[in-house]
This record gives C-alpha cells, structure tokens and sequence, in this order.
C-alpha cells in the first residue's frame, strides 16, 4: 500500500535539526518500516497523510486522509475543527491532545494517538538544581503565546517562592 506524504515542503527540505523536522523524518521512517511505500504528493496514493497545520492540508482525490496535526493547546482556531474533519481519521501526538480535540474543539472524526518526541536523542534528562529554577518565556509580545496567562501560571504554580526565577522576552 502507498502513502503520500501531502505537503507544502519538500522532505529533501525538511530540518533535521529541530524538533518538527526530526519528529517529520521519524514518522517517515516508522511508515517505512511497517511497510508503507512512502510518496510525496502523490495522487496515486492509496493514502494522503498530512503532517501539519490544518489549513495547510493537501488532498489528492479520493485518497482515505489521516491529518496529525501538532497543536499543544486546548482550543483550536475556530474554522480549524472544519479542516480537520475533511479527514477520515485525525492523529493528535499524545492521549493529552487527543482528549482535547474529543471535548473542546468539534472534531467528529475518529480520533487516534500516534505519541512521538520521546526516544534517545529527544529524552527527559534528570539534572540536580544547584540554584533557581530557571524559566523562560520567549514571544513575550505576540498575542499567541498569551504573557499574562504564563505570568498568572507562574505565580499559581510557584508563588513567591525563593527557589524559581521567570525571564520573559
């Protein structure tokens, strides 16, 4: 059975030095090895897969449409539960996600858990804290990375606390 990858970007264009780019070579790779014949937009295909954000989604005729899309946050932009439901089956990368999409956001297509990002080069690492804990928030200024929640949070989670320390840029 083939599989096309649907997309904007070349694969040979794909950044293999961010966590997007690998997490896109590691999905490819996992297709490869279960069995797939894995094509880029390529209407022949028994399969469009799209990796990506809805509104970027590219169909080729009758083709069964899985969409993962990486979003990591409990509402979705009104007109992308629309988009995604275009698809016959919708993979989040965590049960977190998924469960998201179920309550919150009109997703009516099946919904499944493709849990990637965690694996030796993309690992937890225990370290000991010898000083504060140290958070940064970058994007302080764009209206999508919310500052006054992340401050609200901060403050809810840690307090006055001694121990912790938030940058914003």
């Amino acid at each position: 059975m083939k599989i096309s990858f649907n997309t904007n970007i070349s694969t040979n264009k794909i950044r293999n030095n961010d966590g997007y780019g690998y997490g896109t070579e590691r999905i490819l790779a996992s297709l490869r090895n279960l069995g797939y014949e894995v094509t880029e937009n390529d209407a022949s295909a028994d399969i469009g897969f799209v990796f990506n954000q809805p509104w970027q989604a590219r169909w080729f005729g009758n083709q069964y449409r899985i969409i993962l899309h990486p979003w990591e946050s409990t509402l979705l932009m009104p007109d992308w539960p629309g988009m995604m439901n275009e698809a016959d089956e919708v993979w989040s990368p965590s049960p977190l996600i998924g469960e998201w999409y179920h309550k919150y956001n009109g997703i009516v297509k099946p919904i499944y858990t493709y849990e990637h990002g965690i694996d030796s080069v993309w690992s937890p690492k225990p370290r000991v804290v010898k000083d504060k804990i140290k958070f940064l928030h970058v994007g302080g200024e764009a209206t999508r990375k919310n500052l006054p929640q992340t401050i609200k949070a901060f403050r809810a989670a840690f307090g006055q606390r001694d121990d912790t320390r938030a940058t914003v840029q």
